[in-house]
């Protein structure tokens, strides 16, 4: 299994080449989950010392709130979908992960939050300290969640046909994540009508939130945000990060205003232009998704980035493992939990040689490479994967869904266009084809995407 998971991986430390730069992603709100930060507790030094700081610096009452959704999956989801409690769970874990992260040799040379990101990644470029980022993420959640309720939509579609659909529908533009791929946000009965009325490529994904946040709708917190950054110290940046109000890359040494916090609650969030912004200044970065979820790694995959999410303790360890391999200076050995030598009794490794019956050798596929010599025959073998095995590993991957049917729909177990970009990117790299994305989201069950798969392989479509 191990050598298999190698070969897989292509881990080979690169070692005398130069690491590439890393940028951090922050994700928004509708990323949270309760328990989401079990997996990085387990599996990244340095995470619970970081988080155990952010919550000590809040009262009694809202520390105690945090910590169980946080640690307890059982924890009620409607309530942590609350805006002024997922707002500031996702700071703290985005924070202490960021944190760990530095600890562990991953220094970023950029930071690209989205939506509450922006207010993580001031906090750690320094503009903001902790106490007074979890003082402004606190006031701004109140704020937001106290302005009248809406809904939000994600779709599949570029700004211009976004603006159409907003324009007919009585919408607003909320967020440009991709080229392909637009939030739009309001009244929630405006939001049911457009998702009614789109069908296949542009259909619309509801999201789960109960604002139609950076809309006209969140205009009486606006005043609010201001009162409450301009109550706090505000210092220049020390690491770039984007703006997602006009998507520019902020330089360090930006000196950044209370308007600019109010402002970027109520605009578009601009995060397609972040990125690129982001790929124009450090061409070959890595973006590491430091919070729950991989919808920013998505975006960044779709700007041509390179991107490792943390997702799940197993996904955290591998990402990690990413990272060192791609030349970045990670002790492995942080990595590793104490213990002792054991004294184990020799073993002559001498005598004949017994390979197994030709029957019970197992025939590796054929894209596997040869055998170490010496080794036995077939120690390394796997058996061959029909594309449906490859499908359905990859659904489980990027859903966390195990013990799918034909049936299941992609979208309807949680996916969206920006996972669908995800999938046909690892699909390409299993099956050794070009996967086109729009046939993914105009047939979203598994027996459709495995019948996908065997088609492409059939009429042996090139990469």
């Amino acid at each position: 299994e191990l050598a298999g998971r190698l070969r897989a991986a292509g881990a080979a430390r690169a070692v005398g080449r130069t690491a590439p730069p890393v940028v951090l992603l922050l994700p928004g709100q509708g990323s949270q989950y309760p328990g989401m930060a079990v997996p990085f507790a387990d599996a990244l030094p340095g995470f619970t010392t970081a988080l155990d700081d952010c919550l000590t610096r809040l009262a009694e009452e809202p520390a105690a709130r945090v910590r169980a959704a946080l640690f307890d999956p059982g924890f009620p989801a409607a309530e942590l979908e609350r805006t002024e409690l997922a707002q500031l769970a996702l700071f703290c874990v985005e924070y202490a992960a960021a944190t760990a992260l530095g600890g562990l040799g991953v220094t970023p040379v950029a930071l690209a939050g989205h939506s509450l990101g922006e207010f993580t990644a001031a906090a750690l470029s320094g503009v903001l300290d902790l106490a007074d980022a979890l003082a402004l993420v606190t006031a701004r959640g109140r704020a937001m969640g106290a302005c009248p309720p809406g809904a939000m939509a994600s779709l599949a579609v570029g700004e211009d046909r976004a603006r159409e659909l907003a324009a007919a529908h009585g919408l607003e533009l909320a967020a440009v994540n991709t080229p392909e791929s637009c939030v739009l946000a309001g009244p929630a009965a405006a939001v049911e009508a457009l998702a009614a009325a789109l069908d296949g490529p542009e259909r619309a994904r509801v999201l789960r939130t109960s604002h139609a946040f950076h809309t006209s709708l969140l205009d009486p917190a606006v005043p609010l945000i201001e009162e409450a950054a301009a109550g706090v110290r505000l210092g220049r940046s020390a690491v770039p990060y984007v703006a997602n109000a006009t998507g520019a890359l902020l330089p360090a040494g930006t000196a950044v205003t209370a308007r600019s916090f109010a402002e970027q609650a109520r605009g578009t969030v601009r995060f397609a232009d972040g990125l690129a912004a982001v790929a124009r200044a450090h061409p070959g970065a890595v973006c590491v998704e430091a919070g729950p979820g991989q919808a920013l790694s998505g975006m960044a995959v779709a700007a041509g980035l390179t991107a490792v999410p943390l997702g799940g303790r197993q996904g955290t360890l591998e990402a990690l493992g990413a990272l060192w391999a791609a030349g970045l200076p990670l002790d492995p050995a942080v990595l590793t939990r104490p213990g002792r030598p054991a004294h184990l009794p020799g073993y002559p490794f001498a005598g004949p040689r017994l390979l197994a019956p030709a029957a019970t050798v197992r025939t590796a596929p054929p894209a596997a490479p040869a055998p170490t010599p010496g080794a036995a025959p077939g120690a390394d073998a796997a058996p061959a994967r029909t594309p449906g095995d490859l499908v359905a590993a990859r659904w489980t991957e990027l859903l966390g869904r195990p013990g799918l049917t034909p049936d299941a729909d992609f979208f309807d177990l949680g996916g969206d266009s920006l996972l669908v970009v995800r999938l046909a990117h690892r699909l390409g790299e299993d099956l050794g084809v070009r996967v086109p994305v729009r046939s993914l989201l105009t047939g979203p069950t598994l027996a459709e995407h495995t019948a996908l798969a065997a088609s492409l392989l059939l009429a042996g479509d090139p990469r």
